[in-house]
């Protein structure tokens, strides 16, 4: 007569896989210090750069900006004139001393849509990120966004005086603090 075993496994939380692991994971805690904005996240700019590129919109990740994590900005760009090279965007993260702390910059557009080839009217984005070291020890963060010329070093100027917050090449978009 064959012999059967019967084995019953039991966890040592005494539920199932299927309840244990219906249990809710609990986030950690953030990186670092966290400074918030009263920016509105969704911004409808219109800052021109060079009479050749619009800033039209803008779009931050998050009300807060946490040490040692990438704050994330969305750049909306439309060409003014027909663009015959790749322009790019810059993100500046600069501390209460007028310090950047840090930045970003890449091509507009995406490497898929580049500024190049856009006719008037073109549009295409930009997501610039950027992080502030958890060991800063800022207490204020303007950020800024502008335009660079194909050489990653020429900053264009701004064309167009629409009554924001801005200086000769960058407009800021949002200012963050401590609470």
């Amino acid at each position: 007569m064959p012999l059967i075993i019967v084995l019953t496994l039991i966890g040592a939380s005494g539920c199932s896989p299927r309840q244990s692991a219906a249990r809710p994971t609990v986030s950690p805690p953030p990186a670092g210090p966290i400074l918030t904005t009263q920016a509105p996240l969704d911004q409808m700019v219109g800052t021109e750069f060079g009479g050749r590129l619009k800033l039209v919109a803008v779009r931050l990740a998050s009300a807060q900006l946490v040490l040692g994590e990438p704050l994330t900005v969305d750049l909306h760009w439309q060409a003014l004139v027909p663009l015959n090279q790749d322009l790019r965007a810059f993100l500046e993260l600069v501390d209460e001393n007028g310090v950047e702390v840090a930045g970003d910059d890449d091509v507009i557009g995406t490497r898929s849509n580049p500024t190049s080839g856009w006719p008037i009217g073109g549009e295409g984005g930009h997501q610039p990120r950027a992080t502030v070291p958890i060991r800063s020890q800022v207490q204020h963060v303007k950020v800024r966004v502008g335009a660079l010329e194909a050489d990653r070093v020429t900053r264009i100027k701004i064309s167009n005086d629409i009554g924001a917050s801005l200086s000769d090449d960058s407009v800021e978009v949002a200012e963050f603090s401590m609470p």
